[in-house]
């Protein structure tokens, strides 16, 4: 009957839209994520209020100044005729009046008599006042003043000692005798890097590859919105080159995991096409897959919370879940050298390495605590284990790639502030949500962003020497 939205930001465009409402007036409020601004909407006449992103850049002008927002999640027309807006990548919750001036602000480092959510992705505001505030891992009820009236929370709070907060221990099922074997993942870097750049594109629904010339070389399934047929992808989230020149894909949104041949064959696949499930043959919203030396294959089930390792045969030979402190959202998981299992666990905020007994080794990230302090992630995606033993994180939420040392220190890092954005030949999508990175052997990092697959490769100064955007 009606709708509205194409890629941009001008116009019709939205990018990564995440919430909307209807208003009395019978207009739209519609929460414009990627576009870092909330809009309110009129059939026929387009935006009649804006808040965010005055210059109407497509997936830019995020920050934390008047008018400035940052990932918003969710927003609300309120009766008295402001807006309460969740600006989650600035964790934060704002009131604006009609002429955009900020009434009241919610922050957890603010609240009284309680510790209040960090990463608050919706709010209501109830008849008496109060606002209700709800996160990936909890629920607080806080007054104007910002005093805690009730909360709860999926997680304990972070135990903190004099030496700063304790890492979390977490338990798994013991790996099978077999497993503790040194089995690692079939290649930490993809064979393909550094000659050509292989990409999933989430927004298109398609795997691509193009070469340093910036050609396209080879793509599946093409343009277009996702299909029913076996043959097509749906928001595919990671590819990796295998040695035998196929690739894997967790091709998420059908809730699977698929090997392609060159021509697009499938060779090998595990999960139920288009049916999420938590069964012996099941997958629930899949975000990552790694092929080991064993010939198995390590898969991040992001929904049901764990990470199996599945047989050629389709068989799941071992699982990690943790129980004391459950994963809450794994979107990647690989086997390094060692043998032990590096795991990035989007929803806790952390990238934990565990022995095969399940035992954490080393952390980095607090329990639960989204932000940029030191030993802070918000909603990583990706992470490899270097030759040196550092780690780079491509901490998504807080559009960066660092490299962490084993003692949990930065000693390089990529975007998040502006003495790391790009020193030369500036790439305008920089800071935008990056969700994987490569430490080639020159010692430049490849960085892919969110969206349609763009890619950055960064020498060590942070001067660009190669850029694509499809």
């Amino acid at each position: 009957a009606w709708t509205y939205g194409e890629m941009g930001c001008g116009g019709d465009g939205l990018f990564k839209p995440n919430y909307v409402c209807v208003l009395g007036n019978g207009r739209l409020l519609v929460t414009d994520t990627g576009n870092h601004r909330v809009i309110e909407l009129e059939t026929g006449k387009g935006v009649t209020w804006q808040y965010g992103n005055a210059g109407n850049r497509l997936g830019s002008g995020q920050g934390n100044g008047p008018n400035q927002l940052n990932e918003p999640s969710s927003a609300l027309r309120l009766a008295s005729g402001n807006t309460l807006v969740v600006d989650a990548g600035n964790q934060r919750v704002i009131e604006i009046d009609s002429l955009g001036t900020v009434v009241w602000t919610y922050r957890a480092a603010d609240v009284r008599n309680g510790q209040g959510v960090r990463d608050p992705i919706l709010a209501r505001r109830r008849g008496n006042g109060n606002t209700v505030i709800a996160g990936r891992q909890g629920v607080c009820e806080v007054d104007a003043d910002l005093a805690v009236v009730w909360e709860y929370h999926l997680l304990p709070p972070a135990v903190t000692t004099k030496a700063g907060p304790a890492r979390p221990t977490v338990e798994s099922v013991p790996a099978p005798a077999a497993a503790v074997v040194h089995v690692l993942s079939e290649t930490e870097l993809p064979p393909n890097l550094p000659q050509t750049f292989l990409q999933a594109d989430r927004l298109q629904h398609r795997i691509w590859e193009v070469d340093r010339t910036k050609q396209l070389v080879w793509q599946h399934t093409g343009l277009g919105a996702a299909g029913r047929d076996r043959a097509t992808l749906d928001r595919p989230h990671h590819v990796k080159r295998l040695k035998n020149g196929h690739v894997l894909v967790t091709d998420t949104g059908h809730h699977r995991v698929v090997e392609l041949t060159p021509d697009g064959a499938i060779a090998w696949e595990f999960g139920e096409f288009g049916r999420l499930g938590a069964g012996a043959k099941q997958l629930s919203n899949p975000r990552s897959a790694e092929r080991l030396t064993n010939g198995n294959t390590l898969i991040a089930d992001q929904s049901n919370r764990r990470v199996i390792e599945v047989s050629a045969a389709g068989e799941v030979l071992w699982r990690y879940e943790g129980h004391q402190h459950r994963l809450q959202a794994p979107t990647y998981a690989t086997r390094i050298p060692n043998g032990h299992l590096l795991v990035v666990d989007w929803g806790a905020h952390m990238v934990y390495e565990a022995s095969p007994d399940g035992r954490i080794v080393w952390s980095y990230g607090e329990l639960g605590r989204g932000g940029d302090a030191a030993n802070c992630l918000f909603h990583p995606e990706h992470a490899t284990r270097l030759p040196g033993g550092n780690t780079l994180i491509a901490d998504t939420q807080n559009h960066r790639v660092i490299e962490v040392s084993p003692e949990g220190q930065i000693v390089w890092q990529y975007g998040g502030q502006p003495a790391y954005f790009p020193r030369v030949g500036r790439f305008g999508l920089n800071l935008l949500t990056p969700i994987a990175a490569w430490r080639l052997p020159s010692g430049a990092v490849v960085v892919q962003h969110a969206g349609k697959g763009h890619v950055v490769e960064v020498d060590p100064d942070l001067s660009i020497t190669f850029q694509f955007a499809p």
